[in-house]
């Protein structure tokens, strides 16, 4: 079975991904790791076939959009429209070479940022999953982390700051 992990971002959005693909493949899966050119040593390092997707998270971070990104801080709405400001320019490449990378796949994993693998996946008439480093639904045990930090008011309101989140 092909594996095909989808992830977007920058090496703190791949490494953990790269260790579930050592896991699947570890199992017996065939896995294809699809991210950005930076990071090809590093996947291919730990015995994954790379594919590309377009844009450099590293010219990113050196650029005064993502600067403005990180100035946003826990502030999510602000930060949603300074994330579509910086990506707006590589969208169709990104996306294009995301539906290259996917093909050929029987199963997709996908992260948060890498949103399109769900609609990829459709289209492949495969199944996918999202894989989520933090709580992709509500959760009573801790708040948003785009929510205020240091206050403790319980589950209601953890739960409350995901959903407005």
């Amino acid at each position: 079975m092909n594996v095909v992990i989808l992830t977007i971002g920058t090496f703190g959005d791949v490494q953990p991904y790269v260790a579930l693909g050592m896991g699947l493949r570890e199992a017996g899966y065939e896995v294809r790791f699809a991210t950005h050119e930076p990071f090809r040593h590093f996947v291919e390092s730990h015995g994954l076939e790379f594919a590309i997707i377009d844009g450099d998270p590293i010219s990113w971070s050196t650029g005064e959009e993502l600067k403005s990104l990180v100035e946003a801080g826990r502030d999510f709405s602000s930060w949603m429209r300074r994330l579509k400001t910086l990506t707006r320019p590589l969208l169709t490449s990104i996306l294009n070479s995301c539906w290259d990378a996917c093909r050929g796949a029987d199963v997709l994993i996908y992260s948060p940022l890498a949103w399109a693998g769900y609609s990829i996946a459709e289209k492949l008439k495969i199944p996918s999953f999202p894989a989520s480093m933090q709580p992709f639904y509500p959760t009573g045990s801790f708040p948003s982390v785009w929510s205020p930090q240091g206050i403790h008011l319980g589950p209601t309101y953890n739960r409350a700051t995901h959903v407005f989140v």
